[in-house]
């Protein structure tokens, strides 16, 4: 049996819940081609075979010959995808993912004489009000069996925004790294010991942001909290790209790390879901925010994240606590849990910090909030055994 996974996506490998969806497929004897059109990256299972798309389904012309030798191209290279993998069950991920995807299954019932299931994992949701291009999305949602998705709250939305029928059936998969699946991952770094390396005592509060550094992420909260001088506490951003002096939001905290012994910069990249927790392992807390803004990528999407956030899963598998803002989704989990702490706005985090709070108290809540909440590994288990139910020869 064959699954064919297509992606627009860079974060396909460093996607936890992804990985983990991979590694159950290939243990159950599936086996599990990855189309991308992100041919620089490698799987880090040897298993899973990556192929290079380089396809897109539109082009801006009034020429009929360009435009019809545009198709015979695109269908050419989906021709390419399908008919030496043979695939049994197609996944497509996301708005453009699940469009070709669903492509690929009317040119496979071509080639094939068969007709595959065709399932939607959707970890970014775009809205139609906020300025997305919907109809394919939607048409291609007509023809789906099965949705992946984080949470109930996000498949409410997402059903409604792209009319999924309801006969369609949908598995929930936190974005959170499987530590079940740690046994036996060789480590290929050694996770970066920052007071060691930067001779900081142990009555100094290591604060970890890690991510994309950006204005929808925090980014000025965190610029106002450093520049504030809190008393013992350091803030440490870390990316797995380099910090861009081009771009305002960075150039402004590369200036305050030359200028300040509040922030360090970490930039080295870490391999795998294992490295990462090895990683924040250390830090006293973490900040994970997000605020949202009115555009198609920070809006809704931002707002209701849900159990997509795959920087707050990696802290509470680590039992890092957390300080986040005022989202409902956090909001309803820490008065549940007490992982951490919710702020309100910039000031709202300086003052929590000048008030030194005992985060080590926090520590078990928060393994409690992944063993019990984000734990992937059982709906990852019931998602592959229905692919294999719904996939065996009657």
């Amino acid at each position: 049996m064959t699954v064919l996974f297509i992606t627009y996506s860079i974060d396909t490998y460093n996607n936890p819940t992804t990985l983990g969806l991979f590694r159950k497929l290939v243990e159950r004897g599936i086996e599990v081609v990855v189309a991308s059109e992100y041919n620089n990256f490698v799987s880090p299972i040897p298993e899973v075979k990556h192929i290079d798309i380089y396809i897109s389904d539109s082009i801006k012309t009034i020429n009929p010959f360009k435009w019809i030798k545009h198709r015979l191209r695109y269908y050419y290279q989906i021709f390419k995808i399908i008919k030496p993998n043979k695939p049994d069950l197609l996944i497509g991920v996301d708005a453009k993912g699940i469009t070709l995807a669903r492509e690929c299954q009317r040119i496979n019932r071509l080639l094939r004489f068969k007709n595959v299931r065709l399932d939607f994992f959707s970890f970014e949701m775009f809205f139609g009000d906020e300025g997305a291009e919907k109809r394919k999305e939607i048409l291609a949602c007509r023809h789906i069996s099965n949705l992946i998705i984080q949470d109930e709250l996000r498949n409410e939305l997402l059903r409604k925004e792209n009319k999924i029928p309801n006969n369609v059936q949908s598995f929930f998969l936190p974005v959170a790294p499987l530590l079940s699946k740690s046994e036996g991952i060789v480590r290929i770094n050694k996770p970066l010991k920052i007071r060691e390396k930067y001779n900081l005592s142990d009555n100094i509060k290591l604060i970890i942001f890690f991510g994309s550094f950006a204005e929808w992420s925090g980014a000025e909260w965190i610029i106002h909290a450093a520049e504030a001088s809190i008393k013992d506490t350091v803030f440490v951003i870390h990316s797995r790209f380099k910090f861009n002096e081009r771009d305002p939001i960075q150039k402004k905290i590369i200036e305050l790390n030359k200028n300040s012994h509040s922030i360090i910069l970490s930039d080295y990249y870490i391999n795998t879901a294992e490295e990462i927790i090895d990683f924040l392992k250390q830090f006293d807390a973490g900040l994970v925010f997000y605020i949202p803004f009115n555009n198609i990528y920070t809006g809704k999407n931002t707002y209701n994240i849900g159990y997509s956030s795959g920087k707050f899963s990696h802290l509470m598998a680590a039992g890092v606590p957390v300080i986040t803002n005022n989202l409902p989704t956090y909001s309803k989990l820490n008065s549940q849990y007490n992982f951490g702490f919710v702020v309100n706005d910039k000031n709202d985090l300086v003052d929590l910090l000048n008030n030194c709070p005992d985060f080590s108290a926090y520590k078990e809540n928060c393994s409690r909030l992944y063993h019990e909440v984000l734990d992937p590994s059982s709906a990852i288990d019931n998602y592959v055994n229905h692919i294999i139910t719904t996939n065996s020869p009657n």
